[in-house]
């Protein structure tokens, strides 16, 4: 098993990035679905958005390993 590196700011960092809050809500009022259910374009771009999050993660932490996006909300 490989090891395991948890990072959990986000959900309790505050205040966050004025941009941080201003991406966010783009991606709400302009795609507002779930990028795996189905196979609509509004789902594909918000896959698009997520695929390039996780890239770009690892790119910040300088990583190959597998990056997980998770919400417990």
């Amino acid at each position: 098993m490989e090891d395991i590196i948890y990072y959990d700011n986000a959900s309790t960092s505050y205040p966050k990035f004025k941009k941080f809050y201003e991406e966010t809500m783009k991606v709400y009022e302009q795609y507002g679905t779930n990028f795996s259910r189905n196979m609509s374009e509004k789902s594909k771009n918000a896959k698009m958005i997520k695929e390039k999050l996780i890239k770009n993660l690892k790119i910040i932490f300088n990583t190959e390993h597998t990056v997980i996006l998770n919400s417990l909300a």
